[in-house]
């Protein structure tokens, strides 16, 4: 498996850390699925997801 993102969006490190105003925590929990498991991958499957989203902003026409 290629390197998982460690972070939301797979920012920069200047991006992150200490003067983020936001955290997002991957916290995987299974415990109330009454069903078939498979909700602990979760974060790490929107972490990987996040790391394709498109910088570019069309209203703006750049870039962000």
């Amino acid at each position: 498996m290629p390197d998982e993102p460690r972070n939301f969006l797979n920012l920069p490190p200047e991006h992150t850390g200490n003067t983020s105003r936001y955290a997002v925590l991957p916290v995987p929990y299974e415990g109330t699925v009454s069903y078939l498991p498979g909700t602990i991958d979760g974060p790490v499957a929107i972490l990987s997801a996040s790391a394709q989203v498109e910088y570019f902003d069309e209203e703006l026409g750049a870039s962000l």
